[in-house]
């Protein structure tokens, strides 16, 4: 059914050197070829019928400098609305519809788009390009030329389609509904039903269609999101909002609508935009959709360039399409916090994001990648006349063709004029807009965005007791970052503390230069989490007090060593903690800054006498005894001692651990386990219930690492060792091993630096894989 033109390994290696595997098709560097050969007559039917979606069977290839991929049964249709009757129409690969859960180097469909709109094929390149700066989410784009038949249709843009791959990527999960947005989706109340809208009756799709989860079918969230913009009373608006969107992502998506002269968009259209409701935050989440008419092209003045003017229209007010009203937008323009907060991003972005010789350079380059492209797609000027001279000058020169009101840089630099100009502050009080706040144990750490049109005076933490009297009040410092095109690290403000006993609550207040304070949250205390958890949860978990040849550390030398383990669903900040190998002595030699030991994971302590908090991982200033002897972890008051033990003595390589994570029973291993879970029984006679490739380690590493596996029955095992160009530098194992668990050092002290993979054949079939990182 699918047929890879490259190796299997080398695409597998290729896959891992990327974030992720789509990243091999979203390469803005290079130009994309993708043959589409479909049944002539269902070609003919799919032009005559172009308003329908149905699917046809199609066989393609995909070529770029990574990847060459020739799929069939693959499902091809026109996509697009006003866009289908153009000579140059958009084309939707679909993967997955005749061969159930098949992709494409990790995307299940493709969404070719003529751009016939578009003199320079780059309006929508440099839209998501600007979203992608300034952290909002939004789709990726890469060129591709596109062939039907062996005939050359032209040039496209191949835009990332939003869907449940598209979530995975971009967000943490993607089990949240998803909603595509299309006109007439201006979120007003229209009664229970969300879905329902008076002007949408032409089409049951519109105007929010449910993208994910369609089985379910549950409309609630969306419901309640549209009943809180709609009918919260003004007190509790902001909190209200806030805890059913995520409001930064839609100002920002307002001041790119603003700095690109998106119409098409909620805003003016009410249209073009989806809906995320995201698990994790459990928020709906704002994502743009569709950027072609942008930057200067205009069918809204019916081509006489007239009003309104993308280029000098006011950012604050302008009239819309309707007289429907766009409630959403019109929160954040009449709430003078939001209003600030807009104006500040577009202000920020406008003046260090957006100037356009920041973007010269990068055009220029997309210009001279896709010219000779563009030069030989005959379907380019069918649809506005267009030619090479359009083409080139719809970069810069002052353009006025059609629908074409301006060039790109042009657009940008009277933009820029106009924004600056425009800036018009409420001096509302401070917005403490994004909050980053974690409890570890008994440490508190803040990383905050605030800001004030006035100027902050004082950022504070305000610490309270269970009567909610103040204790104390701790100064929060800013730790901006003037170089980001992030706008929340420019206004980042951190705080690093320990909390005491009797605090039970706190609250952020900020003040400005006018004297107004705002707090966090704004009504109430946030409450600071039960810190007994740490006293029970920390566990000495293995010890090795001879360690010949089992691992090495980063330095490449073998230590003696100490395993903590946290069987807490918390993670733990050990910073000012003790480890001790004396009873009279416990304070012997405390964990440096930084030492965090997530929930249910496991910390290594090097005992080599060094104690150098320079070193890579951490070294204790004791050496462990193989006669046996006392281990202690100590709390920060030097007294509390949260967990100790007496071992015996060890022989070399043997470690001396509990038979279950931070269970009662200890026992011997002649295979050891450090950084992982620990044996019911000795390893030597453990038969796996599974075969498995671990994670090698340590990783990355500097010369050596250790490579470990188990094998559930008898089988044919080799691990070998290629680079990053797919060539195999080293044969780790190729012989008949029984069930077990196994371990074997690399050397890779003659290697230059770099990405390796480790891959691992069972009977013949690769099995399982893992990257490595060698630093020297």
């Amino acid at each position: 059914m699918r047929k890879h033109i490259i190796p299997i390994v080398f695409l597998m290696i290729l896959s891992l050197l990327y974030a992720h595997e789509s990243d091999l098709i979203y390469q803005s560097n290079n130009i994309a070829d993708i043959h589409i050969t479909v049944n002539t007559n269902a070609l003919t039917w799919i032009y005559n019928n172009v308003d329908s979606d149905s699917l046809h069977l199609s066989s393609i290839r995909y070529q770029n400098d990574s990847l060459d991929i020739s799929m069939d049964s693959v499902g091809f249709r026109l996509r697009g609305n006003t866009s289908r009757n153009a000579a140059k129409k958009s084309f939707k690969l679909d993967f997955n519809q005749f061969v159930p859960g098949r992709k494409l180097s990790g995307v299940e469909k493709l969404n070719l788009k003529a751009e016939q709109n578009d003199p320079s094929l780059v309006r929508s390149n440099f839209a998501f390009s600007l979203m992608e700066k300034i952290g909002l989410e939004a789709s990726r784009l890469c060129y591709a030329r596109v062939y039907i038949n062996d005939n050359y249709m032209g040039l496209y843009n191949i835009i990332e389609h939003i869907d449940e791959n598209f979530l995975n990527y971009h967000f943490a999960n993607n089990d949240g509904n998803l909603y595509k947005c299309l006109y007439p989706a201006d979120l007003n109340y229209y009664g229970p039903d969300p879905l329902y809208h008076p002007n949408a009756a032409w089409d049951p799709n519109r105007p929010y269609e449910i993208k994910t989860n369609k089985l379910e079918n549950d409309h609630r969230q969306l419901a309640h999101l549209i009943d809180v913009i709609n009918h919260t009373l003004s007190s509790d608006l902001m909190d209200s909002l806030e805890s059913v969107l995520q409001v930064t992502d839609f100002i920002k998506y307002l001041a790119v609508n603003i700095m690109t002269g998106s119409w098409d968009d909620y805003r003016y259209l009410r249209n073009n935009y989806y809906l995320y409701y995201d698990i994790d935050l459990a928020k709906f989440r704002f994502i743009p959709y569709d950027y072609d008419n942008t930057f200067g092209i205009d069918w809204v003045g019916s081509s006489n360039w007239g009003d309104p003017n993308w280029a000098r229209i006011n950012m604050y007010s302008y009239t819309v399409m309707d007289s429907d009203g766009r409630p959403l937008s019109e929160l954040i323009f009449n709430t003078p916090e939001y209003r600030d907060l807009f104006t500040h991003f577009i202000q920020f972005y406008t003046n260090n994001v957006f100037k356009e010789d920041q973007w010269t350079d990068y055009g220029d380059s997309i210009k001279a990648l896709i010219r000779p492209d563009v030069v030989n797609d005959t379907y380019y000027p069918r649809d506005h006349g267009f030619n090479m001279s359009i083409f080139d000058d719809s970069y810069d020169e002052d353009q006025r063709y059609r629908h074409v009101e301006r060039g790109i840089y042009e657009f940008m630099r009277k933009r820029r004029q106009t924004t600056n100009g425009d800036i018009n502050w409420r001096y509302a009080a401070p917005s403490i807009y994004r909050r980053d706040i974690e409890q570890i144990g008994t440490s508190l750490h803040l990383d905050l965005s605030v800001f004030s049109a006035a100027g902050i005076k004082s950022l504070e933490l305000k610490l309270y007791d269970a009567t909610s009297n103040e204790n104390s009040s701790i100064a929060i410092n800013m730790d901006q970052d003037s170089q980001s095109n992030l706008v929340e690290l420019y206004d980042r403000w951190t705080l690093r503390t320990q909390v005491e006993t009797n605090d039970h609550y706190y609250k952020i207040v900020a003040t400005d230069i006018n004297n107004q304070v705002s707090t966090w949250p704004r009504k109430g205390f946030l409450e600071l989490k039960d810190r007994s958890h740490i006293y029970n949860s920390l566990f000495i978990n293995e010890i090795m007090a001879k360690n010949d040849a089992s691992i090495a550390d980063p330095a490449g030398d073998y230590d003696d060593w100490v395993e903590i383990y946290n069987a807490s669903s918390q993670s733990i900040d050990m910073e000012g903690m003790f480890l001790s190998d004396r009873e009279d002595s416990l304070a012997k030699w405390d964990f440096p800054e930084n030492t965090i030991i997530h929930a249910g994971d496991y910390l290594l302590i090097w005992c080599d006498k060094d104690g150098d908090q320079h070193q890579d991982g951490l070294h204790a200033n004791f050496k462990l005894s193989t006669s046996g002897e006392y281990i202690s972890l100590t709390d920060k008051d030097s007294i509390t001692v949260i967990d100790e033990i007496h071992f015996p003595a060890l022989s070399s390589d043997v470690s001396y651990g509990r038979n279950l994570d931070g269970g009662d029973n200890w026992i011997t291993f002649s295979i050891a386990t450090p950084g992982a879970t620990n044996n019911e029984t000795d390893i030597d006679v453990l038969i796996p219930m599974t075969t498995a490739l671990f994670p090698n380690y340590p990783n990355p590493f500097n010369p050596r690492t250790a490579i470990s596996y188990q094998l559930s029955t008898a089988s044919n095992i080799e691990v070998n060792i290629f680079n990053a160009m797919g060539r195999k530098v080293h044969t780790l194992v190729n012989n008949y091993q029984q069930a077990g668990v196994y371990k074997h050092n690399w050397d890779a002290s003659h290697l230059a630096s770099g990405i390796y993979l480790a891959v691992m054949k069972v009977d013949g079939f690769v099995f399982g894989t893992q990257k490595m990182l060698l630093v020297k």
